[in-house]
């Protein structure tokens, strides 16, 4: 649970492992060479079969890398897609994408106007995500109103008075809308 499990939902819910280098929570997130000596056949299994666990951990390797490439040759290409809206964006505090790209970085170091991305999800929804204040942090420039937190659909909907709302995070840091309007309705709220 605190090798695998309480990292991942940590992340999950906008919170720091570490601190001045130090673990927040007693937890600390898997490295890459972790998980791949993880691997190797336990001492007591009667069937230890050191070839095969090798090749499956180089498979799993193969897969990171190519997906890494895949990743960094993705964020080439939105870097001019996100540089044009911060320009549209006129130095306000709302950046707007119309497609999902990787955005978190750039917007962070190219637009210290900015305090919210509205952007389409790969679900179909718009999403109102703050800014981070600094790289390696959770901390967001401006959180989404504290009444919003943790609700949903309908009492989500309520409390924005917009009929399409769909969340809030808990942490304040991203909430979603069925429509493009609405979530530019809801990062305008925010700004209140």
């Amino acid at each position: 649970d605190y090798r695998l499990v309480q990292p991942v939902d940590a992340v999950d819910n906008g919170q720091n492992l570490y601190e001045g280098g130090r673990s927040v929570f007693g937890v600390s997130a898997p490295t890459l060479s972790s998980v791949l000596s993880g691997f190797n056949p336990s001492w007591h299994e009667p069937e230890r079969d050191f070839g095969g666990q090798f090749n499956c951990a180089v498979a799993f390797a193969q897969a990171i890398l190519r997906n890494e490439v895949a990743r960094t040759h993705g964020e080439a290409l939105a870097w001019a897609k996100v540089d044009s809206a911060i320009r549209e964006s006129a130095n306000g505090p709302i950046v707007v994408l119309d497609q999902f790209v990787p955005w978190g970085d750039q917007v962070r170091d190219e637009a210290p106007h900015a305090l919210f991305v509205v952007f389409p999800s790969e679900t179909g929804t718009w999403m109102v995500q703050a800014v981070n204040a600094k790289a390696g942090t959770f901390e967001s420039r401006r959180l989404l109103p504290e009444s919003w937190a943790g609700l949903r659909d309908e009492a989500f909907s309520a409390a924005v008075g917009l009929p399409d709302g769909v969340f809030c995070h808990p942490g304040r840091f991203i909430c979603g809308a069925k429509s493009k309007a609405s979530a530019l309705r809801l990062a305008e709220l925010a700004l209140l």
